[in-house]
């Protein structure tokens, strides 16, 4: 048996799925047998098929605290023969497992993942980087990348992420906040409150314009739902003809480019956001483009707070230039106390959890299990998450 010295890490913080060259075992795990392990098995080269004799092993390195629910979405999911050689929220915590250099020169993916207490930091993550020498593979849990991305990046390392895990949590919030409004959601909960039976005209979603600032997988998913509340969809889209005479793709009717977004704004009904942050997105939402919104139009974010000139937010709500906004983000998180937000009878928000559903970590993970399988099989032709660019951020 062929042994490789000094990945030692502790028990319960090394999984190593059974199989490898020897073919799989049905949700087989090997797991550390000791408190100190000093070494990864690898399986005997024997009797193996050709096709798991070109299946690599790959070697996980995990950010994430080591009490984060979907680690056991992670442990059930590994390819054969792959092994996570540590899981950690820092340095320090890899070498209390035992994970000398050698051993981090061997991680050829890594994940992040964890939120809240369970999150990691990039400052963590970029003192640990350049100790990984065999490093293919970056993959985020999350779908917003502006907390990982940094000068510390390897541009030949591929950065991955979760677009798409979360896109259709996040359109469900986007109609019930079109909703909210559309229907005087705030009226009946304080008649509720007073006892107060007073009948009152609502609207209907069917027939109005929604437009999509951001139309990327998110975005899109908003469009999609929209439609099939019988709205109206315009969207931007880079190279677009700044009147809009730009033919949609079946779901939008037409597109704008991002920098006429007054002229898409003053058509809407409903706008709704959905931008990563990148530095070209900073306030893109400005306040031009917020005075050019109908009295009667409610402003919704769901990608982020920074996206959004949040001053010139404030400015329009408070004195009703329109009807009303739905925030899920913020410029600043946790939302301060002191904001006005929390004052506003127009402004329904919630905590940035939107699409923090009971499984959404865990689906998450799984997202990358599958594609790990892929990264064992073929490499990174395998791999079918999205593709983040280091330049543009998204």
């Amino acid at each position: 048996m062929q042994v490789r010295p000094g990945v030692g890490v502790a028990a319960g913080h090394l999984w190593q799925r059974a199989g490898g060259c020897q073919g799989p075992r049905k949700a087989a795990l090997a797991p550390a047998r000791s408190n100190r392990v000093s070494a990864v098995v690898r399986a005997p080269a024997v009797a193996q098929s050709s096709a798991m004799a070109s299946q690599h092993a790959p070697r996980i390195l995990v950010f994430s605290g080591k009490d984060a629910p979907e680690l056991a979405v992670l442990q059930s999911g590994l390819p054969p023969g792959a092994a996570v050689l540590g899981i950690g929220k820092t340095l320090e915590d890899f070498r209390a497992q035992g994970l000398t250099d050698a051993a981090l020169g061997e991680v050829d993916v890594l994940l992040n993942c964890g939120v809240g207490p369970n999150a990691s930091s990039r400052d963590a993550i970029a003192a640990v980087y350049p100790l990984l020498t065999s490093l293919k593979w970056f993959h985020s849990a999350s779908a917003g990348v502006e907390h990982l991305i940094g000068d510390y990046m390897n541009p030949a390392v591929v950065l991955t992420n979760a677009q798409g895990v979360y896109s259709h949590s996040l359109a469900e919030w986007t109609l019930f906040a079109f909703n909210w409004f559309a229907k005087c959601a705030d009226r009946t909960l304080t008649q509720k409150a007073e006892r107060r039976w007073e009948k009152f005209d609502v609207q209907e979603l069917r027939g109005r314009t929604c437009g999509v600032v951001g139309y990327g997988d998110i975005g899109k998913a908003i469009a999609r739902m929209a439609l099939a509340h019988g709205m109206r969809v315009i969207a931007t889209k880079r190279g677009s003809s700044a009147d809009g005479s730009t033919q949609g793709d079946g779901v939008a009717d037409a597109f704008f480019p991002p920098e006429a977004l007054p002229a898409l704004a003053s058509r809407c009904d409903y706008l709704a956001i959905a931008l990563p942050a990148t530095p070209h997105t900073l306030k893109l939402v400005d306040r031009e483009t917020i005075a050019a919104l109908p009295p009667h139009a409610v402003i919704v974010n769901v990608g982020r707070g920074s996206t959004v000139d949040e001053e010139a937010l404030v400015g329009a709500l408070r004195k009703r230039s329109i009807k009303g906004a739905g925030l899920d983000v913020f410029a600043t998180e946790p939302l301060p106390s002191t904001s006005e937000l929390w004052d506003l009878d127009n402004v329904y928000l919630s905590p940035h959890c939107a699409d923090q559903t009971g499984t959404f970590q865990q689906e998450s993970v799984q997202w990358f299990c599958t594609n790990l399988a892929g990264f064992a099989k073929e490499g990174m032709s395998g791999v079918h998450a999205h593709r983040v660019s280091l330049e543009s951020g998204y």
